[in-house]
């Protein structure tokens, strides 16, 4: 659907609840429309060790429903750490019209140092921030990483490596901030960037929303909030 037409079907389906009596100018329509994208974004997505960090639910809905989302970056500027020789720095890869919301995984080009070296790109496992001490190099510490690995500290992308190893090229692949419904870029007003499928969802979703704050009393948000957070 369009956003005009998410407008119409939003206004068919709010008009039919004896609930509400108050009117929805198209703005505020469109924080309901961004409300319910964020939480269809959410619920087809899988929270990992990081907040950063999350993985799309292994089905294809999922994968369609994020699809319009997913970026590649180019190759990363990385930067040696001050205080361990296994961890490279790099930041978070966006601009003015591409934020980041999630990264998925990243990819790492090394060069192996076995007997024989060998150059090769390898998929990121994920860390906790709070564990990135335990596979750091120093005197005391030297672990082998089957795969190179990939959290975040001090506002940055850290890559953690074997100490043997070269890091040669990094790139991450990440679910961009989705274009706000309703915003106007260079005179057009957005539709929404989620798969076609999901649309009807979406405005049922934001209808709920919509209901929850038009009739419902002010001083009974609160009980109803404290209700939610007890499920």
């Amino acid at each position: 659907m369009t956003r005009s037409e998410m407008l119409i079907y939003f206004r068919e389906l709010y008009g039919l609840s004896s609930h509400t009596n108050d009117g929805k100018l198209d703005d505020e329509i469109d924080i309901y429309f961004n409300l319910a994208q964020d939480q269809i974004i959410e619920e087809n997505l899988i929270e990992n060790n990081d907040m950063l960090i999350r993985s799309i639910k292994g089905n294809l809905k999922s994968h369609n429903v994020i699809n319009s989302l997913l970026v590649k970056s180019d190759s990363l500027t990385l930067s040696s750490d001050a205080e361990f020789a296994n961890v490279f720095l790099a930041d978070i890869p966006s601009s003015a019209v591409i934020l980041v919301r999630y990264v998925l995984q990243g990819r790492c080009q090394l060069t192996r140092n076995l007997t024989n070296p060998v150059q090769g790109w390898y998929g990121t496992k994920t860390i906790a921030t709070v564990d990135i001490d335990k596979y750091v190099y120093n005197g005391n510490n030297n672990p082998y990483l089957a795969s190179p690995l990939l959290t975040f500290t001090g506002g940055k992308m850290a890559f953690i490596i074997n100490n043997e190893d070269v890091l040669n090229d990094a790139k991450v692949e990440y679910i961009k901030e989705p274009v706000a419904i309703g915003s106007v870029i260079a005179t057009v007003v957005q539709d929404c960037e989620l798969h076609v499928s999901v649309h009807k969802e979406l405005v049922n979703k934001a209808v709920n929303i919509a209901l929850k704050s038009s009739s419902i009393e002010p001083f009974q948000k609160i009980g109803v909030e404290l209700q939610e957070n007890k499920q």
